[in-house]
């Protein structure tokens, strides 16, 4: 009885220093571990994330509460801003020597803004080390530049790797000041790489992130918007993390320009799903979070 009973205290002891160990994870979750990709984690969202991809003045924005407050979408840090999609065409010869990364940016918060992490995700997966500038974001829209012609972020890169869709630059900030709240805005975000050819030539291409957003609203909808370079057959796909395939539907031939297509999710669980457009222009993906 003894042993039976000291059994059950060890086992209590353990499974209290367990919840211990996650309720401390949880708290330090997504502020600034680079591992911590999660877009269903807690911290604010960004609005209009198609809008990084020019540079017009049209920004993506986000609001941060005061140091200290979050409860979910509401909170002090943001959640990831990922920007993918940018369409290089490396030569598959090449040697990849260095990635730069260029962030136009402002904050109307004076000295409260800065990154807690700047890293790129190479196939959409494995995560780069974190290029955090330690500088508060300006008043003014600055361009912040992470990397350079020399500078992989701790990754091995194949021009496969560089032209994959899902390569991605991931930015998530978070706001200093505990009394007050702040606006903060993305005006756009580039990607140079620089590449030696089979001849040692050093070369170099500059892209921003391909104009594809989604959004859910409180309507039990999904609205995806893209943009067509040319006119092209598209056909929209929705996966869950299982690879089943949810959704379905054939676009036809659209012209150039601005697409939007409304889903109903009202039949589908809370979760991540993947977005897969196919069209003459290539495939696009991009994750979205079902809350």
């Amino acid at each position: 009885m003894k042993k039976t009973l000291l059994i059950f205290i060890m086992l209590c002891l353990s499974l209290q220093y367990a919840n211990s160990q996650s309720s401390t994870q949880s708290a330090t979750f997504g502020t600034t571990s680079p591992s911590s990709a999660c877009l269903s984690c807690p911290g604010s969202i960004w609005n209009n994330e198609m809008n990084v991809a020019a540079a017009d003045g049209i920004p993506s924005d986000i609001g941060l509460m005061q140091n200290g407050f979050c409860f979910q979408s509401t909170c002090y840090y943001s959640r990831f801003l990922e920007s993918s999609q940018f369409g290089f065409a490396i030569p598959g010869t090449a040697t990849i020597v260095g990635i730069e990364v260029s962030i136009l940016r402002n904050s109307p918060g004076v000295n409260i803004i800065k990154d807690t992490v700047v890293q790129l995700l190479r196939n959409g997966v494995t995560a780069s080390s974190n290029y955090m500038a330690s500088v508060y974001w300006p008043l003014a829209y600055t361009t912040q530049v992470y990397g350079g012609p020399t500078d992989l972020w701790g990754l091995a890169w194949t021009p496969g790797a560089i032209n994959n869709p899902a390569t991605a630059v991931d930015l998530k900030i978070y706001n200093q000041s505990a009394s007050s709240q702040s606006g903060i805005n993305v005006d756009h975000v580039t990607m140079t790489v620089y590449y030696s050819t089979a001849t040692g030539v050093l070369e170099s291409q500059t892209s921003s992130p391909f104009s594809f957003y989604a959004n859910q609203t409180a309507t039990n909808e999904l609205t995806i918007l893209f943009t067509t370079s040319k006119s092209s057959q598209e056909k929209i796909s929705l996966y869950d993390l299982n690879g089943k395939n949810v959704y379905s539907k054939e676009l036809g031939g659209l012209n150039e320009g601005q697409h939007t297509e409304v889903i109903s999710t009202a039949n589908l669980s809370k979760g991540t799903y993947l977005i897969v457009l196919q069209s003459t222009e290539g495939v696009r993906t991009k994750k979205v979070i079902l809350e």
